[in-house]
């Protein structure tokens, strides 16, 4: 059974699981997955040296997919915005997602929150996307970083995860895909699939880092050309809530 969300500009479907299986970019009129998105993971991340400092490759040797769903419900359905909520489990930690599309919205919006209490692991949100090139855009201080999406050679290998601020971006030319959020440093882009680094637990200096009641948002967002076409913008207003002001002379 499929369920989707619609508007104007993009349809996203998702499977029984609430798996998303398509984001069809309306406006383009084309596919932006290549596969499934969202796919949340949770690895084995097991430092040899100072584990809240360090993310190591070894934490890609045992990895746990999250796709059954502990719950889906339906919380609004009306001309400004859908929002489904999904919840799933892992271990002791709950993730509780509202997954979000308002009306004429360009991105998905995924409104988390975790109730974390593990040691030694990573969560991770990936996305297949339909688009390739050797190089993502990431964004740094000041501008933004290119790293390769490849591991041909050594060098390339030690850039396995990317430090950056409000958005990564791959795109080839024409099209292309950014993942946006509010809070959240860490990325990885190999070939075609895109990640952002939600939330760790390392045990050194302490045993308990992060426990408890987190919340963040992050945002897919297809769009035409490549970062320079909107992403900066979009970031920007993402981590910048607007400000509504009473003006009395203005009522009166």
């Amino acid at each position: 059974e499929t369920t989707y969300h619609e508007n104007a500009i993009l349809r996203v479907e998702f499977d029984e699981n609430g798996t998303i299986t398509s984001i069809y970019d309306k406006i383009n009129e084309r596919e932006a997955l290549d596969g499934r998105g969202n796919i949340l993971t949770v690895s084995l991340d097991k430092c040899i040296h100072e584990t809240a400092w360090n993310l190591e490759l070894n934490y890609q040797k045992r990895m746990w997919e999250l796709t059954e769903a502990e719950s889906i419900e339906v919380l609004e359905s009306n001309a400004v915005r859908g929002v489904i909520r999904i919840k799933r489990r892992f271990n002791k930690s709950l993730i509780t997602q509202d997954i979000i599309l308002t009306q004429n919205g360009e991105s998905v919006i995924f409104d988390t929150t975790v109730d974390w209490h593990e040691s030694d692991k990573v969560l991770k949100a990936g996305f297949d996307v339909a688009v390739k090139d050797t190089d993502a855009t990431y964004d740094i201080a000041h501008g933004a970083a290119k790293r390769p999406t490849h591991w041909n050679t050594l060098f390339d290998l030690t850039r396995y995860e990317v430090a950056a601020h409000k958005w990564a971006d791959l795109s080839e030319g024409g099209y292309g895909c950014s993942i946006i959020n509010d809070c959240k440093y860490g990325y990885d882009i190999h070939g075609s699939h895109m990640r952002i680094t939600l939330m760790r637990a390392p045990t050194c200096p302490d045993r308990t880092g992060d426990h408890g009641i987190n919340t963040f948002r992050y945002a897919f967002y297809p769009h035409q050309n490549d970062w320079r076409y909107e992403t900066v913008q979009k970031s920007l207003a993402f981590n910048i809530d607007p400000v509504a002001k009473y003006n009395a002379q203005a009522v009166e």
